[in-house]
């Protein structure tokens, strides 16, 4: 409209153009209908379908708290994609040149170095997650990564290990603001042994260290590991998250 630009539209299919709504700034093309066969990797009920959300569903979901999350320059808080794991070694290494990793949000296993996070985003990642990495390349690194447990050479339990890598090929969402990634179709409830600490742990009251909910109290109830604890907050969510970021109070 007035002539003042002129732009260059590529459409992806082919149809015809329809300038009927041109004066209200919009450019229709009447495609032909197309129909694709999706298979979901978790279960759920549709809540609502639109053109500009999508398709809404309700599910379970396991969700685990990240300590850190660096450089994330997506439009949306969220990113969504498949759950790739890669092994739980502090070593990966990626066998195949050819491995396709495109839009999958990928672990690392226990220590992330900078050579095989910058193989794994070649290969097409869109997040990277790792339970512990140097700080200073977290810092210099420039990618979209979360980190679990820490920086540097720390303890990474074996138990939690083995959760999330049991995770692999299940649809994840990783929560940029909150610092939280989640595993769809996923509210599992593991027994642990019956110890002091699970006896004297569930049902106290505890505040958060976290970066994600930091200063939100919550009740946990329930020990995934001598390293893990999993806490219901005052705001409805819950989560896993290490015993060493919260404090447990009294009031």
């Amino acid at each position: 409209m007035g002539g003042l630009t002129i732009k260059r539209l590529t459409s992806p299919i082919q149809g015809v153009v329809d300038m009927s709504r041109i004066g209200i700034g919009y450019l229709d093309l009447l495609g032909e209908e197309q129909e694709n066969t999706v298979k979901s990797t978790f279960n759920g009920v549709v809540e609502s379908i639109n053109p500009i959300d999508g398709i809404t569903i309700k599910t379970s979901a396991y969700a685990l708290d990240l300590v850190a999350i660096s450089n994330v320059q997506e439009d949306s808080k969220y990113i969504v994609g498949e759950f790739v794991s890669l092994g739980s070694g502090n070593d990966v290494i990626l066998k195949s040149v050819d491995e396709d990793l495109q839009g999958k949000i990928v672990f690392a296993g226990k220590r992330l170095h900078p050579d095989l996070l910058r193989d794994i985003f070649e290969k097409g990642a869109k997040f990277v997650l790792s339970y512990s990495m140097d700080y200073q390349n977290f810092r210099n690194q420039g990618l979209p990564v979360g980190v679990i447990g820490g920086f540097g050479e720390i303890y990474s339990p074996k138990e939690m290990i083995e959760k999330i890598t049991k995770k692999n090929h299940t649809f994840a969402v990783v929560d940029v603001n909150e610092s939280q990634i989640f595993f769809l179709g996923g509210n599992i409830k593991d027994g642990v042994a019956d110890s002091m600490f699970v006896q004297n742990a569930v049902g106290r009251k505890v505040i958060s260290h976290a970066l994600g909910n930091y200063g939100m109290l919550g009740e946990v109830n329930g020990v995934e590991d001598d390293a893990y604890i999993s806490v219901n907050w005052e705001n409805g969510a819950s989560s896993i998250i290490n015993v060493g970021s919260v404090e447990f109070v009294s009031y």
